[in-house]
């Protein structure tokens, strides 16, 4: 086994985990942004109450 050889494992092993790593990030991306995207309504109205609550307290 030369230097060669072994660079190239080396090389090949950590351009392999940095794709494993890669996919891993953007399906957390993508499960992230729909859940975001299920509780917008809900955070969107509970908000709303709030300004509501703040915009009476003030009358």
């Amino acid at each position: 086994m030369d230097l060669g050889e072994i660079l190239g494992n080396i090389s090949f092993s950590a351009i392999l985990i940095l794709g494993m790593m890669y996919i891993f990030y953007l399906i957390i991306k993508i499960a992230v942004r729909q859940a975001i995207i299920a509780l917008l309504p809900k955070i969107k109205s509970e908000f709303k109450e709030y300004i509501i609550e703040v915009m009476n307290d003030k009358k």
